[in-house]
C-alpha cells in the first residue's frame, strides 16, 4: 500500500494493553470526574512571548485530531497583532452576551 505522497506505507504495531478491571475503570472514571468537577478557569495571562515554531507545532498537533471520515475540516489562523486580538475578544464577549 502506498501513502498519498507515494510512499510505502509501513503500520506500526501497537502492543496489545493489559485488561482493566470494572473496579479499576469505575475508580479511573470518578478520579476524572472529580477533576473536572473542582477545576477551574484562570483568565490570567502572560505577557511573554511565545517563540512561533512552538506555536505552530500546537496547531499542527490539533489538526491530527480525528474528525469524522478524518476529514480534519478545520482551519486555524494565528494572529500575533495585539491591536486585531483586542478587536477579535471585543466582538466575542459582544456575540457573548447576545445569546
Amino acid at each position: 500500500m502506498k501513502t498519498k505522497n507515494g510512499n510505502k506505507y509501513v503500520p506500526i504495531s501497537l502492543k496489545a494493553s493489559e485488561p482493566i478491571s470494572d473496579k479499576q475503570l469505575i475508580e479511573f472514571s470518578r478520579s476524572h470526574f472529580n477533576k473536572m468537577k473542582n477545576r477551574r478557569t484562570i483568565r490570567d495571562f502572560s505577557d511573554r512571548d511565545i517563540p512561533r515554531c512552538i506555536i505552530e507545532d500546537c496547531v499542527r498537533v490539533a489538526g491530527l485530531a480525528p474528525s469524522g471520515a478524518n476529514q480534519q475540516p478545520w482551519h486555524f489562523c494565528l494572529i500575533s497583532d495585539k491591536k486585531i486580538k483586542k478587536e477579535i475578544r471585543h466582538a466575542a464577549e459582544t456575540q457573548e452576551k447576545i445569546f
